[in-house]
């Protein structure tokens, strides 16, 4: 009987404290319903209403205001410091409306202007010097000398022909400026010996006559080369000439085709239809044997200039 009692009495004291414990929420939640929380205003605080603590509200997404967040991890900018013992570096401004002041004290300087068409100024103190004629150039012994001539694109004919047979021969008057030793002289051929109208497509090895005349035509000595069939064109030399001659003289190299009118053979000589060289005549012949090619009164000039080459040394 007394178990019973003390679980009785035990029940009805669980069953106050569940009384009491929901009596004390239902207090609770009367005054929640009753108070009147104020209505947040942007960038405000509102006070809770349970700790006098302000609690800040969330800070406004859409405003352009927003307060950058630090980065504690930068080191700060440290401004420099000018140091008073150093005199500041003016860099002068152009104003572009200001003409420049120019220095009394100063000359002027002159630029100079490059004139793709200059006209001489002359000079009236210095007297004109004529235009040089073929005056003696002498140099030192043993020095090189050589006149070339290779100016212009006409070809003439040289040599024998398989269609209407003849030799034509070519010829050069050359002044000579100085006292010299000749060595070597050439004329420019264009093509292989072959046959005109019938032709072999091959060169054929053939002899020339180099004659060297004085101004009259007289011959003073001549010299044979022979050309290998494979030649194909250029300049043909004859060499160790050894011909001395001097100052002011005119000498006239005559060349031909040795046989010519028989063997038909032909080729090109290189020559200047404008007659550029203006110190020399070029020579011209069209024989049949050897010796109507030496005969000078066979020989009749030419309007235009044969390319040559002569080689020597000054004496």
């Amino acid at each position: 009987m007394s178990l019973f009692i003390k679980t009785l009495k035990y029940v009805f004291i669980i069953l106050f404290f569940i009384l009491a414990l929901y009596s004390c929420n239902f207090v609770i939640n009367i005054i929640d319903e009753n108070t009147i929380i104020p209505e947040e205003q942007p960038g405000e605080f509102t006070p809770s209403p349970i700790a006098d603590t302000p609690v800040p509200t969330a800070e406004r997404t859409d405003s352009p205001w927003t307060e950058p967040t630090p980065d504690f991890t930068m080191e700060p900018t440290i401004e420099p410091t000018p140091d008073p013992t150093i005199e500041p570096t003016i860099v002068p401004t152009m104003d572009p409306t200001i003409e420049p002041t120019p220095d009394p004290t100063m000359e002027p300087t002159i630029v100079p202007t490059t004139d793709p068409t200059p006209t001489p100024t002359a000079d009236p103190t210095i007297e004109p010097t004529a235009e040089p004629t073929a005056e003696p150039t002498p140099g030192n012994t043993g020095d090189p000398y050589e006149i070339i001539f290779d100016a212009g694109a006409a070809i003439g004919w040289f040599g024998g022909d398989d269609g209407s047979p003849r030799n034509v021969g070519n010829g050069q008057g050359v002044y000579i400026d100085n006292t010299i030793m000749i060595t070597n002289f050439s004329f420019y051929f264009t093509s292989p010996f072959d046959y005109s109208v019938s032709p072999d497509f091959m060169g054929h090895e053939v002899t020339l006559r180099l004659q060297i005349r004085d101004f009259s035509g007289n011959i003073m000595t001549h010299y044979d080369t022979i050309v290998p069939a494979p030649f194909s064109g250029g300049w043909v030399t004859w060499s160790g000439l050894n011909w001395p001659a001097g100052i002011g003289e005119t000498l006239i190299f005559t060349t031909y085709l040795v046989d010519g009118y028989s063997t038909m053979l032909t080729s090109g000589v290189a020559a200047d239809s404008g007659a550029g060289y203006s110190q020399g005549q070029m020579y011209s012949i069209s024989g049949t044997t050897n010796a109507t090619m030496d005969e000078w009164s066979n020989w009749g000039t030419h309007t235009w200039d044969s390319w040559f080459w002569l080689q020597g040394y000054v004496q």
